[in-house]
């Protein structure tokens, strides 16, 4: 079982990107909670933050 932690995955884009794409599980049953939305901000505007598990 695999845990991780996304931050700064930006609002408002279709293409994901570079963080996204190479931390996101490509593969495998995937269950994803929004924790938080706005909480981080950073250049390219509000960010959600991603707490997921991979079974």
């Amino acid at each position: 079982m695999l845990n991780w932690l996304l931050f700064g995955v930006p609002l408002g884009h279709n293409r994901a990107g570079p963080s996204f794409a190479d931390e996101w599980p490509p593969q495998g049953k995937v269950s994803f909670q929004v924790y938080a939305v706005g909480a981080f901000y950073n250049p390219s505007g509000p960010s959600v933050v991603i707490m997921g598990q991979q079974s």
